[in-house]
């Protein structure tokens, strides 16, 4: 008998994958005990199978295939100061016969209920019950469904704050980067009501909340022609989580041609500053000599002011995780800041 609900599909998943469903649970379990993907050696947790592909258990000529990811979430949401969060992100879609001949396969929608099957499946009881199932709609992604568990360091799950902002998930880049053709994106909770019928849907904003930026403004003085830069600049800049998690913007401020950004570290206090050089608009027509003089250099010539303000966030990052944010670049030995 073929099954109708996502129950159902997952005890179906269960018993035709058991090892792979038992090692990625592990792999899962193991990834949030050492704080995240970036923070664990590959030797020190259960092999992920990380994509377990299989027939639609509930439609038939489809194959449906799942990944895991982890993302840091710490700065999705306003959850309490100094909690690290990590979401365990499982993505699942379909494609047909072609793609198992070599034929050219965008994937296929499933439905819903498969969809979810697989996901508590995959996660697990105890997880699955406290996560979150989203689909976006209106965009590249739409035929892709996903859930998300929220989990701090000790492994406990937590439940996602009503700023939450999923749109973010899947590009797993945090909010100064939401994934290009997300479309709209839809939420309920994975949780079944009292009478085991499922949580409703909500559709979520496309823009981040304000209360997951830093409320600075642009001050200071400079030139009329780098204002569309540093406009630019400040709004790469605001959402938190921008540099880095323990990072918080407390200015941007002009000085002529420069603008001088202040970042304090949020466990320890400590205050730095880093200098820029604000392209203006000539510079941004014809910007081939401008990014060989610059500091700090770009890996490739910006075509316009938000694609510079968003290479310069990067680097931004780079040295915020390798220490050095804050560091004068003409000094021959920069002093590293911890």
């Amino acid at each position: 008998m073929v099954t109708t609900t996502a129950e159902g599909v997952a005890a179906e998943i269960e018993r035709r994958f058991p090892a792979q469903v038992a090692a990625q649970r592990a792999a899962d379990r193991s990834v949030v005990r050492c704080g995240g993907w970036s923070n664990i050696e590959e030797e020190q947790w259960p092999r992920a199978v990380r994509e377990v592909v299989g027939p639609a258990v509930t439609v038939p000529d489809l194959d449906v295939h799942t990944d895991v990811a982890y993302i840091d979430a710490s700065d999705l949401g306003s959850f309490a100061d100094g909690v690290r969060v990590t979401g365990v992100l499982v993505s699942v879609w379909g494609s047909g016969t072609a793609e198992r001949t070599g034929e050219p396969d965008v994937g296929s929608g499933l439905p819903v209920v498969e969809s979810e099957g697989w996901v508590r499946a995959l996660l697990g009881p105890d997880w699955a019950e406290q996560g979150y199932f989203f689909r976006c709609s209106g965009g590249e992604f739409d035929h892709i469904h996903y859930a998300v568990v929220l989990v701090d360091r000790e492994g406990r799950v937590l439940p996602a704050p009503e700023d939450f902002f999923f749109p973010a998930i899947p590009g797993g880049w945090g909010i100064a980067t939401v994934p290009e053709g997300t479309g709209q994106v839809a939420v309920r909770s994975l949780r079944r009501d009292e009478h085991g019928r499922p949580a409703p849907e909500t559709v979520v904003a496309s823009t981040p909340p304000e209360s997951l930026r830093w409320q600075v403004e642009l001050t200071g003085n400079g030139p009329d022609d780098i204002q569309a830069g540093a406009r630019a600049l400040l709004k790469e800049l605001r959402p938190k989580g921008a540099i880095g998690h323990d990072v918080r913007l407390v200015s941007v401020r002009l000085d002529g041609q420069d603008a001088v950004i202040g970042f304090e570290r949020r466990t320890t206090g400590t205050y730095s500053e880093q200098r820029v050089t604000v392209p203006t608009d000539l510079d941004l027509s014809t910007p081939t000599d401008f990014f060989r003089r610059t500091i700090p250099r770009l890996p490739y010539v910006p075509r316009d002011a938000q694609d510079w303000a968003g290479e310069i966030r990067m680097v931004l990052r780079e040295l915020c995780a390798t220490g050095y944010l804050g560091w004068d670049y003409d000094h021959p030995e920069p002093g590293r800041v911890e």
